[in-house]
């Protein structure tokens, strides 16, 4: 997770105060291993089967206080 404070003087003359802008991912990568391209978080640990991939997630999120 990315957080950047945004600290501008026209914000707190708007009212603002504390305003976050946070970045965060989950799964950004894949790990692949012997040159097969299989995802090892998509095998079955139990059953030895392929599962669907898992995919990324991005989410970008904007906080502030008044």
């Amino acid at each position: 997770m990315l957080t950047w404070n945004a600290n501008f003087s026209f914000m707190k003359k708007a009212g603002f105060s504390r305003t976050q802008l946070r970045l965060q991912g989950q799964n950004m990568f894949r790990y692949t291993f012997s040159g097969n391209d299989i995802d090892p978080e998509a095998i079955d640990r139990v059953s030895g089967r392929r599962r669907l991939e898992v995919q990324p997630l991005y989410s970008l999120s904007l906080f502030t206080n008044f």
